[in-house]
């Protein structure tokens, strides 16, 4: 499953960037899947709390069945990459921010993507097409609680990215849709 938000940001005030950011720098400490899904659960709420600042957002899933499970890995990171790759520069390693884009002189306003990847065993409620922001509130919200059912042990892997991440960096108009065409205006 794959969820990306695309929302305003505000590089002179609490954004969410620095909120990722946080989130990020304590799974630094992971240790299973109970840490992976609080990880995850954290992430949505994160977003969640930011409704408000929501422009776009996309969703994308496969699913498998107990009969083709042997790509289900593969998959998983191959989504991974293909967010991860979209930038030139890793600014952070593992769930992380990424950056390809020049500072701005101001450091103001910009568009910030944050994208989800999760592999999750079982059938999840938040594999479901997203048409406006009260279908992206259910899906994160679905998310944020499926995540601490049993323990966490239903997380298999998850990926958090985000851009920008350095201050006072902007993303443009025509990087947005390059490298975002998937998205759905709210």
């Amino acid at each position: 499953l794959k969820i990306q938000v695309m929302m305003d940001a505000d590089w002179q005030s609490g954004n969410i960037m620095d909120t990722m950011s946080s989130i990020a720098s304590r799974s630094g400490m992971m240790s299973g899947r109970a840490d992976l899904s609080k990880l995850l659960s954290e992430s949505s709420i994160a977003l969640l709390r930011r409704q408000s600042d929501w422009n776009s957002a996309a969703v994308s899933t496969e699913k498998y069945n107990r009969f083709n499970s042997e790509n289900i890995e593969a998959d998983f990171q191959r989504m991974a990459i293909v967010e991860r790759t979209k930038f030139d520069e890793e600014v952070t390693s593992n769930t992380a921010g990424y950056n390809s884009l020049q500072p701005d002189s101001t450091g103001s306003t910009t568009a910030c993507v944050v994208s989800l990847v999760v592999a999750v065993r079982g059938q999840s409620e938040a594999a479901m097409r997203i048409r406006n922001s009260s279908d992206l509130r259910n899906v994160l919200q679905i998310l944020a609680s499926e995540a601490l059912t049993d323990d966490g042990d239903n997380v298999m892997g998850m990926e958090m990215l985000w851009t920008p991440s350095e201050q006072g960096t902007v993303i443009t108009d025509k990087e947005i849709i390059s490298n975002y065409p998937e998205m759905i205006m709210l």
